[in-house]
């Protein structure tokens, strides 16, 4: 009985290779993408969730009127939870530092490295492993450092080094620090990312201790019980607070292994964004339905040319249990088939996958087992229902029925359900097509559209902290060189102005205009010198720019943009002059740029504040901001290079240009341009070895009618026709339906954006005119074939 099993359907695979490899390859490929997909998914689902008391951890973070709902904290916070909160057991605190130059003083080899500080604690709440002494009483030493495994390897060429010593810039200062562990790197799938912790009292300065408004770390608390209430322990924590501090913010908790997906966590690109995990998931299993559909349509087909083998089966006396159990056995044989050359294409694609997602992904990271078995379950599922058409159906059938049925000039009809799910795979792939156009002309959009300053050759360059001070001195340097056009020093540069503040009109102005609904504005202030207009080539509308040789000095001289301008009810012209402030000196608008982006085009142009000085109520650390003159941008950089050692011996030159920074910012959207366009090529495909296997079924089954219509007179083009037309209604009738859910769902996504295009009726016609001609080539191959075929061929048995 096995033998037979296996050399029934072994045999019909020789007869008809097209067959099973259209269906094996088609079902193959939908179960490849839907494996790495939900590989992808998986370690989203898993960020944070390796610590070991991951269940007990959350995240304490605070809403303010000046900053709105986040994740930094003040410093005080953590020993408030630690002493007067019963359901927090520990509590630390961390401040991530921006890549510090790291040094090994016997060498003097040198490299940027991320430096986080943490208080004691850190390692206890944190699963890193160590490798080389005691990480979590290190950060209760003086002068202690822990490194990584990768950071211990690059400056000592091994990692037993605990004893050993490094110089690292941290704060206004560098400090050499003794090396007390060694932990492993941070996995991927950690938020906490990081080279070295120090303790966090090598940076702690006395304003901390009662600075419950300044918000420059992250608080983490380790809960006694995992079952705690969050609205019980933010009404503790609430309580705690305000026994201390009389700021009136308000604060919230949340489990830490939730905020990687949360709205706080600052995504990079689509990663850490919970939406992208339902379209990716939504679009594997797609996919896998297309494939899966395909398989079932061409296994349907195929077992009705055996209506007849059927017949002849029952007449030499085969059961109905046999005939059931002989194609369910052959259909789950080609899905196992399948299963293996999914697994063989997803470990080939895997490199290619990890980098349109940059992931660092393996066939090992996740479930495997798991995956395993839910693929075997489609494969069973998709095996069954290509079976059951022939098992169940034709082999209930009197054989007598069956042969007379199967008259040798019988044209016959496709059945509902196989031109059900033909429109079904073209209506998703025609989805998948409209919304990568779609997405394709977004990103063309936002790439070309003007951003209100000329970022064209102007460099940026962080001043480390213990070059604050000199930044002047370094301002001078950096423009004795005709390479350097122009160069301003200030805290506000596009896309690293990250400071907001939200205060009232009254607060901002006695003179506002503003309408009574608007209780708070928020500006994003910066600090910015009389070059900053020049270097980034901004548009004065009104006024003048800031310069220390008019009546209003630098010093309380404000440039706001046209936005910032009408959201306090003044027109440009009428802007100029008005008292402007941030609560503390008295300060005069002098002039209006126009509107400008500082951030992508996400978010809509944002009030903009500029000031010739700093605030009380807002700081942020200098950048230095470059024009290059052209045809000498390395010129230029050599000579930036050598004033920071000039002027700042040993500080890090780690230099930016703004046009690329911009550029970044839609590296995501990109990225997601191409997994998009890899999907409907996929889909497209898979739905086209359908359809080819299915053309190649009706040329086959129709050769008696098309030689009959030959013989008769008909044409070859009429003989196409005759074939093609019924695929292409059912492509048609598929456009119909996928182009709605296309339109529907590119709405809603173009929503994340302030500035998008109109979607009109270019990407339907592409879509339409693409699908038509790839499904009509597709169908044709066998129409012609068909239509060449000689009539006595066809009909000498007739």
């Amino acid at each position: 009985m096995l033998p037979n099993t296996l050399k029934i359907p072994l045999r019909r695979i020789q007869r008809r290779p097209l067959y099973a490899l259209l269906n094996v390859a088609g079902l193959a490929l939908g179960m490849a993408v839907c494996l790495l997909i939900g590989l992808y998914l998986y370690g989203e689902l898993r960020v944070d969730r390796f610590h070991e008391k991951s269940d007990r951890i959350v995240q304490v973070g605070v809403e303010t009127d000046l900053f709105g709902r986040g994740l930094s904290t003040s410093y005080p916070l953590a020993e408030v939870l630690k002493q007067n909160v019963p359901a927090v057991q520990r509590a630390v605190h961390t401040r991530p530092r921006p890549s510090r130059a790291v040094r090994n003083p016997t060498s003097d080899f040198e490299k940027s490295r991320r430096i986080l500080t943490a208080s004691p604690g850190f390692f206890e709440l944190f699963t890193f492993p160590a490798l080389h002494g005691d990480p979590s009483e290190a950060l209760a030493q003086t002068n202690a450092l822990v490194l990584t495994a990768s950071t211990a390897d690059t400056f000592f060429g091994q990692t037993a080094v605990v004893g050993r010593s490094l110089t690292v810039d941290l704060a206004d200062s560098s400090r050499t620090l003794t090396v007390r562990a060694v932990v492993q790197d941070p996995p991927e799938s950690s938020t906490l990312q990081f080279d070295a912790v120090a303790p966090i009292r090598l940076t702690e300065r006395s304003s901390w201790s009662d600075g419950w408004g300044m918000f420059m770390f992250e608080t983490y608390a380790l809960l006694n019980d995992p079952d705690v209430d969050h609205a019980s322990l933010t009404d503790q924590i609430q309580r705690a607070v305000d026994q201390h501090s009389d700021r009136g913010f308000e604060y919230f908790s949340m489990d830490f292994a939730s905020v990687y997906l949360s709205p706080l966590h600052q995504a990079d690109g689509f990663r850490g964004q919970a939406r992208y995990l339902y379209i990716f998931g939504a679009v594997a299993l797609f996919v896998l339905l297309i494939a899966a559909i395909n398989y079932v349509n061409l296994a349907t087909a195929e077992g009705a040319r055996r209506a007849r083998e059927v017949g002849l089966r029952k007449t030499l006396g085969a059961g109905r249990g046999r005939l059931i159990g002989q194609f369910l056995g052959e259909s789950t044989l080609l899905s196992v088939a399948a299963l293996l050359l999914a697994l063989a294409l997803a470990a080939g694609l895997l490199p290619t996958f990890n980098h349109l997602f940059g992931t660092h992904l393996s066939l090992t990271s996740g479930p495997t087992g798991l995956a395993l078995l839910g693929l075997s379950v489609v494969v069973l599922g998709v095996g069954a229902a290509a079976g059951a058409y022939p098992a169940f159906m034709l082999s209930r059938y009197d054989p007598m029925q069956i042969l007379r049925r199967q008259s040798p000039t019988s044209a016959g009809r496709d059945g509902w359900l196989r031109r059900g799910l033909v429109v079904a795979q073209f209506a998703i792939s025609t989805a998948l097509i409209v919304s990568t156009i779609i997405l394709y002309q977004q990103l063309q959009y936002v790439q070309h559209k003007d951003l209100g300053f000329d970022g064209e050759r102007v460099v940026t360059v962080e001043i480390p902290d213990d070059a604050q001070g000199a930044r002047r001195e370094l301002a001078r340097e950096a423009r004795a060189h005709p390479a350097i056009r122009r160069v301003s020093v200030t805290n506000g540069v596009p896309m690293k102005q990250d400071i907001r503040l939200g205060l009232s009109p009254n607060t901002l102005s006695p003179e506002h205009d503003a309408p009574a609904k608007d209780s708070t504005i928020q500006f994003a202030p910066a600090v910015i010198d009389s070059h900053y207009v020049e270097a980034l080539g901004l548009r004065l509308v009104a006024g003048r720019d800031i310069d220390g040789a008019r009546s209003v000095p630098p010093e309380r001289a404000v440039l706001l943009n046209e936005t910032g301008a009408r959201r306090m009810g003044w027109t440009p012209d009428e802007a100029v002059g008005k008292p402007f402030s941030f609560g503390d000196q008295s300060r005069t608008v002098v002039g209006v740029v126009g509107d400008y982006h500082i951030g992508s085009l996400h978010n809509a142009v944002e009030p903009v504040a500029l000031f010739g000085t700093k605030s009380d109520r807002w700081s942020a650390a200098y950048v230095l901001t470059a024009r290059l003159a052209p045809n000498k941008l390395q010129n230029g950089l050599d000579h930036l290079d050598q004033a920071f050692n000039t002027v700042a011996p040993g500080a890090s030159f780690e230099y930016s240009f703004l046009d690329d920074t911009f550029d970044q910012a839609y590296r995501a959207e990109r990225r997601l341009g191409s997994i998009f366009a890899i999907f409907a090529a996929l889909a497209i495909l898979i739905a086209c070895m359908g359809l080819f296997g299915l053309a190649a079924h009706a040329a086959d089954r129709r050769t008696r009618e098309i030689g009959i219509r030959k013989a008769l007179g008909a044409t070859a083009s009429q003989i196409v026709g005759l074939v093609s037309k019924e695929f292409a209604a059912l492509v048609g009738g598929a456009l119909v339906l996928g182009a709605p859910i296309a339109y529907v769902g590119m709405h809603y996504w173009l929503q994340d954006f302030a500035y998008r295009i109109d979607v009109g009726a270019l990407p339907f016609v592409l879509t339409a005119t693409g699908a038509l001609l790839i499904a009509g080539l597709t169908v044709s191959v066998h129409a012609f074939r068909a239509a060449r075929t000689d009539p006595a061929t066809t009909l000498r048995d007739e």
